[in-house]
Order: structure tokens, then C-alpha cells, then sequence
């Protein structure tokens, strides 16, 4: 009889995980994550398959780190807009900087993929949807208030702008016809949202977003 193959150890070792899932990001952004396999995952990063597996036992292990990555990346902003002791101005381009830095890599084909072999995977957007709505809406009000934003801007119907935005854009196919990427989208949409609501958008607003503009497409 020939022996049994001894169980996998996975190694949890959080920074080692996070380093190879930043070298793998380009190759998914640019082909997605179906059509890669383990093996070849394991060459790019510069490990043996052994050595990879004990850190990803499966596909669907590593997507499901590699998301749970991206949105802790994409909510690192929340507390920045509710800490009262900065001021509204630097909490909302903080926040909109580490918004957009935190989708780079989130391709159309990477969001196509994610939505046809992790459909639960993928419904965990939906619900930091809701959560980022809910943070928003908490700092909408106070810099409304606070004469930050247009005493016109109405928070509820802002908030119901916000979701019905964030559910087009999370979908691939409707991306895939509108010709243009998450990150470029949300490029644009940020600064004409900005100029629409902030009291005072003042040139040193609109220079800071041609700056993160230059710096985003480096």
C-alpha cells in the first residue's frame, strides 16, 4: 500500500501573505485570477509550489485574502472622517486619497472573475458598501454643519447617489461597456463630486486633485 499523503500545514504569516499578494496583483488585474494556477502563482512570487501552499491552501483562500486585503486597504479612511481633532478639509482629501489609492488593481477582469467562481465572495462588497455608506453619511452631516459642505446638499439624497453608484461600478459588465476602469471612474467622479458639494472649492482643492491624478497613473 503506498503511504498517505500528510496533511498540509498552512502558515499564517500575515506580511509574508500580504507581499506576495501585492507581486500577484498585476498579473490578476491584467488577466484576472481564473486562468492562473497555483503552480504559476507560486513562480511569480519566487517560492516552490510546496512552500506556497502552506501559506494558500487553495484558490479560493488566497482571493478571499487578496479581498479581504483590498477592502481593509479601502476602509482604512473611516476613521479618519470621524476623527474630530482634524480638520473637515484634510479628513475628506485624506480620505479620498486612500480611497483611490486602495482601488488600484481592482480591474474589470478581476471583478468579472471574482463575480463567476465566488459569487460569496463577491456579495462581501456589497456588504462594506453598506458600511462605507453608513460612515459617509455620519461625516456628510457634521460637515454639512459645519458650513464644509453646501448648505444645499441634501445627506439622504447624496447617500442614495452614493449606493446606486457603488452598485454600477462594482459590476464588471457595466464597466466593461463604459469603456473605462474602476480606478479611472472613480478619479473623475471624486473631483466632480467634490466641486459640486464642498462650500469652498478653492484652486489649492482642484491642484490637490490634479496632483493625485499624476500620481495615480505613475
Amino acid at each position: 500500500m503506498g503511504r498517505k499523503p500528510l496533511p498540509k500545514q498552512r502558515t499564517l504569516d500575515t506580511e509574508i501573505r500580504r507581499e506576495w499578494l501585492k507581486k500577484l496583483m498585476p498579473f490578476f488585474t491584467k488577466y484576472g485570477f481564473s486562468s492562473i494556477r497555483m503552480d504559476e502563482m507560486a513562480v511569480q512570487v519566487g517560492v516552490s509550489k510546496a512552500t506556497f501552499y502552506k501559506h494558500f491552501i487553495s484558490k479560493e483562500d488566497l482571493i478571499s485574502s487578496l479581498l479581504k486585503w483590498k477592502i481593509e486597504e479601502i476602509s482604512g479612511y473611516m476613521p479618519l472622517l470621524l476623527d474630530s481633532t482634524t480638520s473637515l478639509e484634510e479628513r475628506y482629501f485624506k480620505a479620498v486619497e486612500i480611497s483611490l489609492i486602495g482601488l488600484g488593481g481592482i480591474s474589470n477582469v478581476l471583478l468579472s472573475d471574482l463575480e463567476r467562481e465566488y459569487p460569496e465572495l463577491h456579495k462581501q462588497l456589497a456588504t462594506f458598501q453598506k458600511l462605507n455608506l453608513k460612515v459617509l453619511g455620519e461625516f456628510y452631516t457634521e460637515a454639512k454643519n459645519a458650513g464644509f459642505l453646501k448648505s444645499t446638499v441634501d445627506v439622504k439624497t447624496l447617500l442614495i447617489m452614493e449606493e446606486l453608484i457603488l452598485l454600477q461600478i462594482t459590476d464588471p459588465n457595466y464597466l466593461k461597456q463604459k469603456q473605462i476602469t474602476l480606478k479611472e471612474f472613480f478619479t473623475k467622479y471624486l473631483q466632480i463630486r467634490s466641486e459640486a458639494i464642498v462650500a469652498d472649492f478653492s484652486p489649492q482643492m482642484r491642484a490637490y486633485f490634479t496632483q493625485l491624478e499624476k500620481k495615480l497613473h505613475m
